[in-house]
């Protein structure tokens, strides 16, 4: 699956001269459990990379994205710091074939400012812009894109270093250069930090915001060359031969058809006449999937075929199965689901990616978003 990328300029203190970026994307610490932002954030957005940049280091040893002149500006240096970290933001992008609609940004206190610039004044609009407990450059060269840029505000109540007062004025002032989908919000007792009930804002947000966007090119249909198994010669499991094979030779869009080759003869069958010989792993032998029947229980459960000396039917749960990347089903039994998955009911769908839960994400036909199911509710 296509990742997406999280840029964090993290909040330090005082600083000098050039950036010094952290590339390493692993989360959690050296020793003990993990509880950092992050390795949360990351556990809800199995999709996205992070990327963490460091504030240049200063005299004294701290590090600090800027310092403020007496008279209340931004020093020059945090122009040119946005200038490197774009630059980088961009050279990932290419590195992992992402457009800057898939990058979303978020600053905490100081780092809010340097995220706000990144974020804002990039011609076309990014995924996302998250503002934790800071504020805004007032000088912002903002573009059109503006109005189509989600942003999430927050601010504490408690935090008496960037106060309600200025993320107010902040957040009008966002208004006034156009800002359409503004969420502002105050956490009455917030203070300056990152606390539980802000992680699972961001993580919400950036659920909403970092969804993954299928190029449409026409149905989803099961690639020509395939190998199948014919349904009709195969009702008896262990009836099944070599000479049941055939190959899937083209897709009839106007009857929704394949024409399956078998020997020197085509047929123009359903999808439902026929089942993918799909490779997989049994055992640490190979198998091929040779269709589904009802437990039981009156769950599905999978034929697999393990062909050694002989041919061997084996019955076994879907979750059992970790099927090949790439292949094209269809979903069933969804009508049990949430709402959002009934529509799915005997959609075809592609695999995409297997996700730590055990579910997969696959591409549905007429969804612009990649969909999380569990396997039961795949069927060949």
């Amino acid at each position: 699956m296509e990742e997406h990328a999280k840029v964090w300029p993290s909040q330090q203190s005082r600083g000098a001269t050039e950036v010094r970026l952290q590339t390493d994307c692993s989360f959690g610490p050296r020793n003990g459990l993990p509880t950092s932002l992050a390795q949360q954030l990351a556990e809800e957005l199995p999709g996205t990379r992070f990327l963490l940049p460091t504030a240049p280091p200063g005299p004294h040893g701290l590090n600090s994205w800027y310092e403020t002149e007496k008279t209340g500006h931004l020093d020059g240096r945090i122009y040119e710091l946005r200038q490197q970290l774009l630059a980088f933001v961009q050279s990932y992008c290419n590195r992992l074939g992402l457009q800057m609609a898939q990058v979303a940004f978020l600053g905490f206190s100081q780092g809010s400012m340097l995220a706000a610039l990144l974020a804002l004044e990039l011609p076309k609009p990014c995924a996302g812009l998250v503002v934790l407990n800071g504020g805004m450059p007032w000088d912002l060269e903002v573009t059109d894109a503006l109005g189509n840029t989600r942003i999430l505000f927050v601010s504490g109540g408690c935090d008496r270093t960037v106060t309600v007062e200025t993320t107010r004025m902040a957040k009008e002032r966002l208004l006034e250069l156009g800002a359409q989908h503004l969420e502002y919000l105050e956490i009455p007792d917030l203070k300056h930090e990152i606390s539980s009930e802000v992680i699972c804002l961001a993580a919400d947000f950036f659920s909403q915001v970092l969804t993954y966007r299928v190029e449409i090119e026409g149905c989803i249909q099961i690639p020509k060359g395939t190998k199948v198994i014919l349904r009709s010669a195969f009702e008896d499991c262990l009836a099944w031969s070599d000479a049941n094979t055939a190959t899937v030779e083209s897709f009839v869009c106007s009857d929704e058809k394949y024409w399956i080759r078998l020997g020197e003869e085509c047929q123009l069958l359903d999808a439902k006449g026929f089942t993918q010989q799909l490779p997989v792993q049994l055992g640490g032998s190979h198998a091929w999937v040779a269709g589904s029947s009802i437990a039981a229980d009156g769950g599905l459960e999978w034929l697999l075929l393990a062909q050694q000396d002989a041919v061997e039917v084996k019955r076994l749960a879907p979750h059992r199965v970790q099927l090949p990347l790439g292949s094209v089903l269809r979903l069933g039994g969804l009508k049990s689901c949430a709402q959002r998955l009934r529509g799915l009911e005997g959609r075809r769908a592609r695999l995409r990616q297997v996700l730590p839960d055990g579910r997969y994400a696959v591409e549905v036909e007429g969804e612009e978003a990649l969909v999380r199911l569990h396997p039961r509710h795949l069927v060949p």
